[in-house]
């Protein structure tokens, strides 16, 4: 089995130093149907980026703005106060959620890796993928005529959910092009 993971972060700027709010995560095969599993979502300190200068865009028409048109349920999945883990509980959690990981994915990756990897990296702590494991599922999806998560019932703007979904999506893809290992 071949073990890839998809990431999905949910920020409050789209800045490298962005806030981030919540990072979702599963891990799947994407040479086949079989079911994501180990389905995270980290909901993580806010206080403590905020205070150590990490950003949030809270200009007319910027990413606070945008989460202002979000549903009740989506805003407190991503702003509600339950849940919330220590950056230091999320790192070591994240990184050892990682570990069988061969390939990493996101959905534009220079948005949620970069941002992750300037939290890391702000924090002093080590990420443990190399650049050579990242990859892009939007570009994947748009080898496409479609773009597969336009076929798919999804909670936008749910990390985790979000991440489930891209790890479906780019399962459809391999099996459209008929992807080997």
């Amino acid at each position: 089995m071949t073990t890839h993971g998809m990431v999905d972060i949910e920020t409050t700027d789209v800045k490298p130093t962005a806030v981030v709010l919540t990072v979702g995560a599963v891990k799947f095969d994407p040479f086949t149907f079989d079911e994501p599993y180990e389905k995270r979502h980290w909901k993580l300190e806010v206080d403590r980026q905020s205070d150590a200068g990490r950003t949030t865009d809270d200009t007319l028409g910027g990413t606070m703005d945008f989460w202002g048109k979000q549903s009740p349920e989506v805003q407190d999945a991503a702003f509600g106060p339950e849940d919330r883990v220590t950056l230091e509980t999320f790192f070591k959690e994240y990184n050892k959620w990682m570990v069988s990981v061969s390939q990493i994915w996101a959905h534009h990756p220079q948005f949620d890796l970069i941002i992750l990897k300037s939290l890391y990296d702000q924090f002093d702590h080590h990420y443990n993928w190399p650049f050579w494991a990242e990859q892009d599922s939007a570009s994947l999806f748009n080898r496409m005529k479609k773009s597969p998560l336009k076929g798919v019932n999804n909670a936008l703007h749910n990390a985790a959910e979000d991440a489930y979904w891209q790890a479906k999506c780019v399962q459809i893809v391999y099996d459209h092009f008929k992807f080997v290992r």
